[in-house]
Protein backbone atom coordinates (compact mmCIF):
# COMPACT_ATOMS: atom_id res chain seq x y z
CA UNK A 1 0.00 0.00 0.00
CA UNK A 2 1.29 3.44 -0.78
CA UNK A 3 1.14 6.32 1.38
CA UNK A 4 -0.51 8.61 -1.93
CA UNK A 5 -3.47 6.03 -1.37
CA UNK A 6 -4.15 7.34 2.04
CA UNK A 7 -5.29 10.79 3.94
CA UNK A 8 -5.50 11.18 7.59
CA UNK A 9 -8.33 9.66 9.07
CA UNK A 10 -7.97 6.46 7.29
CA UNK A 11 -8.43 2.71 8.86
CA UNK A 12 -5.53 0.37 7.95
CA UNK A 13 -4.03 -2.75 9.65
CA UNK A 14 -0.15 -2.89 10.40
CA UNK A 15 0.73 -6.37 8.55
CA UNK A 16 1.86 -8.10 11.61
CA UNK A 17 -1.97 -7.12 13.71
CA UNK A 18 -4.60 -7.42 10.60
CA UNK A 19 -7.23 -8.12 12.46
CA UNK A 20 -6.83 -4.54 14.88
CA UNK A 21 -7.21 -2.10 12.49
CA UNK A 22 -6.12 1.55 13.26
CA UNK A 23 -6.34 4.97 12.03
CA UNK A 24 -3.43 6.17 10.30
CA UNK A 25 -1.98 9.97 9.57
CA UNK A 26 0.37 10.40 6.51
CA UNK A 27 3.24 11.72 7.49
CA UNK A 28 5.08 12.33 4.13
CA UNK A 29 5.29 10.86 1.20
CA UNK A 30 6.48 6.63 2.42
CA UNK A 31 6.38 7.38 5.74
CA UNK A 32 2.80 6.94 8.16
CA UNK A 33 1.99 7.22 11.74
CA UNK A 34 -0.65 4.18 13.44
CA UNK A 35 -2.59 5.70 16.16
CA UNK A 36 -1.81 2.18 18.23
CA UNK A 37 2.19 2.41 17.85
CA UNK A 38 4.95 4.88 19.72
CA UNK A 39 6.66 5.49 16.84
CA UNK A 40 6.25 6.14 12.54
CA UNK A 41 5.97 3.46 10.39
CA UNK A 42 6.96 2.59 6.56
CA UNK A 43 4.10 2.45 4.41
CA UNK A 44 5.29 -1.26 3.55
CA UNK A 45 3.98 -2.58 6.68
CA UNK A 46 0.73 -1.68 6.05
CA UNK A 47 -2.58 -3.12 4.73
CA UNK A 48 -5.94 -2.66 3.40
CA UNK A 49 -8.62 -3.49 5.94
CA UNK A 50 -11.36 -5.32 4.06
CA UNK A 51 -14.90 -4.05 4.62
CA UNK A 52 -17.26 -5.98 6.42
CA UNK A 53 -20.21 -5.78 8.60
CA UNK A 54 -18.08 -6.13 11.91
CA UNK A 55 -16.21 -3.24 10.75
CA UNK A 56 -19.02 -1.20 10.08
CA UNK A 57 -20.72 -2.19 13.51
CA UNK A 58 -17.20 -1.02 14.85
CA UNK A 59 -17.57 2.38 13.92
CA UNK A 60 -21.13 2.47 14.84
CA UNK A 61 -21.99 2.59 10.85
CA UNK A 62 -25.30 -0.03 10.28
CA UNK A 63 -25.02 -2.75 7.23
CA UNK A 64 -27.57 -0.99 5.68
CA UNK A 65 -28.15 2.84 6.51
CA UNK A 66 -29.21 6.05 4.48
CA UNK A 67 -28.08 9.60 5.87
CA UNK A 68 -27.13 13.04 4.46
CA UNK A 69 -23.78 13.89 5.13
CA UNK A 70 -22.85 17.62 4.03
CA UNK A 71 -26.67 18.45 2.18
CA UNK A 72 -25.88 14.95 0.34
CA UNK A 73 -27.88 11.77 0.31
CA UNK A 74 -25.65 8.50 1.28
CA UNK A 75 -26.45 4.90 1.20
CA UNK A 76 -24.52 2.11 2.43
CA UNK A 77 -25.42 -1.31 2.13
CA UNK A 78 -23.03 -4.25 3.53
CA UNK A 79 -23.44 -7.32 0.93
CA UNK A 80 -21.60 -9.70 3.03
CA UNK A 81 -22.33 -12.47 0.49
CA UNK A 82 -20.43 -10.44 -2.49
CA UNK A 83 -17.82 -8.87 0.43
CA UNK A 84 -18.00 -5.73 -0.32
CA UNK A 85 -20.34 -1.92 0.52
CA UNK A 86 -22.07 -0.49 -1.68
CA UNK A 87 -22.27 2.76 -1.42
CA UNK A 88 -24.76 4.85 -3.32
CA UNK A 89 -24.49 8.81 -3.59
CA UNK A 90 -26.70 11.50 -5.18
CA UNK A 91 -27.29 8.45 -7.43
CA UNK A 92 -24.01 7.22 -8.35
CA UNK A 93 -23.38 3.64 -7.55
CA UNK A 94 -19.91 2.08 -5.70
CA UNK A 95 -18.95 -1.21 -4.76
CA UNK A 96 -15.89 -1.20 -2.39
CA UNK A 97 -13.87 -3.96 -0.65
CA UNK A 98 -11.69 -1.83 1.47
CA UNK A 99 -12.42 0.82 4.13
CA UNK A 100 -10.05 3.24 3.15
CA UNK A 101 -11.46 3.35 -0.25
CA UNK A 102 -15.00 4.24 0.58
CA UNK A 103 -13.77 6.91 3.41
CA UNK A 104 -11.64 8.70 0.36
CA UNK A 105 -14.52 8.40 -1.70
CA UNK A 106 -17.56 9.69 0.44
CA UNK A 107 -14.72 12.64 1.86
CA UNK A 108 -14.27 13.44 -1.92
CA UNK A 109 -17.48 14.09 -3.10
CA UNK A 110 -19.11 15.62 -0.06
CA UNK A 111 -16.20 17.01 2.11
CA UNK A 112 -16.64 15.41 4.89
CA UNK A 113 -16.44 12.06 6.86
CA UNK A 114 -18.28 8.98 7.42
CA UNK A 115 -15.68 8.13 10.28
CA UNK A 116 -14.52 10.83 12.85
CA UNK A 117 -10.76 10.68 13.60
CA UNK A 118 -11.04 10.88 17.55
CA UNK A 119 -7.32 11.96 18.17
CA UNK A 120 -6.18 13.85 15.68
CA UNK A 121 -7.92 17.33 13.82
CA UNK A 122 -7.79 19.14 11.09
CA UNK A 123 -7.10 22.91 11.71
CA UNK A 124 -10.43 23.70 9.86
CA UNK A 125 -12.25 21.26 10.85
CA UNK A 126 -15.70 21.54 13.81
CA UNK A 127 -16.72 18.77 15.90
Amino acid sequence: MRSTDLRLGNIVAAIDEPFKPDYVVVLEPGIVYLMGREEADDEQNIIPVRVSSEILATYDIPCEVTFSLSGHEVRICMEDARDCATVELNGARFDFHYLHEMQNLIHALCGDDIIRHPHVHLENETY
